[in-house]
């Protein structure tokens, strides 16, 4: 994992207006656990977090706090700042005024908006300060660039694509204008607010992207779509119908590469062939025949596992006499099949995990994958619903599938209360479930949780945040 990506501490100022907390990963480890009573802050905590990763400083504003650091493990840091917006202060105000003017005794239609605003310093791993490059603002949304600059008082959007330079009456581009007026982007909050919003790379050049997932406690349901004004309210949907329709997607995407390398091979076998025999190529019959015993073992364990479908017999032994008139098509026979079978190597360690821990979960019942179903359950041989598991097998599946499948490599999950719904017996096996996924998927992860199950033998993954409040008294 990058250094620059890979978190070594976060610490924050004035959480919830209250609290200053540090959270350390500790030596030669990617995982922290966060203990606290209710009314510590642990929530808000792994919430601000997740915001500070995504670099959206509006969003980011929302928050409670004054100051929240993130040192990674090459020493480099991101600084966030809140502070106190005076002038959108004034401004909401003017506006509030102006429309009791207008509409006396009305209510104000506009609401309250958060009156602070979020900086961002960056810091390289000497502690200087990072003076920004010019960004590629080719990807940025031209509406919502062109709204940033016509902050600029001598810029205005003619089109979409399009602005005026008055000072010389000039035309230039959306992305040209930008390039030429970044001194007054960086140096005006509400503009780098206002891309941050869009893109974090309209405003930090080359910043390097942490993938962040937040495993909140309600994950049963999620919310297909979103809903406006003039849409109905949105109907939850089942969360756990949600990943097994994912998963189908996943595996057939597999499959549809694996035949599609396939078809590309087999058209180029014949000629493939003539050329090694007319180059008088030879091969290691020893090791020929290990690779074609390796082959079917893993065209075996795919298939068991439910990612391959084929129908295809297993290779006949060849004899000492047959094998060296055969030797040049079984040598690409083995090279091809290598090829082909590669499609499932990221895939393939994923499901092990997956059916190894689920498997485990679910006994006596037994957990199936399979490209047109994604995933379901049997009871002996009546397949059951998704939907009729209990909540504690639910909330298992549906944390192990986000962690394996939902994680990108080399992120940072952020997991608040695995406990929950959780037999004592899951809880005590949740820290070696989470290990054997990372040896799969590596990630970071911080652990919010009031369960002495959780953490039971991993007491050095600890920081317990009401420690470091008693210590300030």
């Amino acid at each position: 994992m990058d250094l620059q990506k890979k978190i070594s501490k976060v610490e924050v100022v004035g959480l919830q207006g209250v609290f200053n907390y540090k959270v350390e990963f500790p030596s030669g480890s990617d995982v922290v656990i966060l203990i606290a009573p209710n009314g510590y802050g642990k929530t808000s905590l792994l919430s601000l977090i997740r915001d500070c990763t995504k670099l959206n400083l509006r969003k980011i504003a929302t928050h409670t706090f004054s100051e929240m650091t993130f040192t990674f493990q090459d020493n480099s840091q991101w600084k966030f700042v809140r502070s106190y917006d005076e002038e959108r202060d004034k401004y909401d105000d003017l506006r509030r005024r102006r429309e009791m003017a207008i509409r006396p005794g009305s209510a104000w239609r506009y609401g309250f908006r958060d009156t602070h605003r979020v900086t961002l310093k960056r810091y390289d791993s000497k502690g200087s300060e990072i003076h920004e490059e010019i960004p590629d603002f080719r990807d940025v949304n031209p509406r919502m660039l062109g709204r940033a600059l016509e902050r600029i008082p001598y810029v205005t959007q003619i089109s979409p694509s399009r602005v005026r330079d008055m000072r010389n009456d000039e035309i230039v581009s959306i992305e040209d204008a930008a390039k030429r007026f970044f001194a007054e982007i960086q140096a005006d909050p509400q503009i780098k607010e206002m891309l941050s919003a869009a893109s974090p790379s309209a405003v930090w050049a080359n910043i390097p992207e942490i993938d962040c997932v937040f495993i909140e406690t309600q994950r049963l349901l999620y919310s297909k779509g979103e809903s406006s004004e003039n849409d109905e309210k949105t109907v939850p949907q089942e969360e756990i119908l949600r990943q097994a329709q994912s998963l189908s997607a996943l595996l057939n995407k597999n499959y549809s590469d694996y035949a599609a390398r396939s078809q590309g091979l087999d058209r180029s076998f014949p000629n493939r062939l003539i050329s090694r025999a007319r180059s008088g190529a030879r091969t290691n019959t020893d090791a020929l025949r290990e690779a074609l015993r390796a082959i079917e073992k893993k065209r075996a364990a795919l298939t068991e596992a439910g990612i391959l479908v084929e129908q295809s017999d297993n290779i006949i032994a060849t004899d000492d006499e047959l094998l060296p008139k055969v030797v040049d098509a079984l040598q690409i026979y083995v090279e091809d099949s290598q090829d082909k079978l590669s499609t499932y190597d990221e895939i393939f360690p994923k499901i092990s995990v997956f059916r190894e821990l689920m498997s485990k979960k679910l006994a006596p019942k037994r957990l199936a994958i399979g490209r047109e179903f994604g995933a379901t359950v049997y009871r002996g041989k009546s397949r059951l619903d998704l939907q009729g598991l209990s909540s504690g097998e639910k909330h298992e599946f549906i944390m192990l599938y986000k962690l394996i499948f939902d994680t990108p490599s080399e992120s940072l999950v952020l997991i608040d209360e695995p406990e929950i719904s959780l037999h004592v017996v899951w809880q005590l096996e949740f820290m070696s479930d989470l290990r054997q996924i990372q040896s799969a998927n590596p990630f970071q992860s911080i652990i919010a949780t009031h369960s002495p199950q959780i953490f039971q033998g991993f007491k050095h993954l600890l920081v317990d945040l009401a420690d470091q409040v008693n210590e300030l008294g």
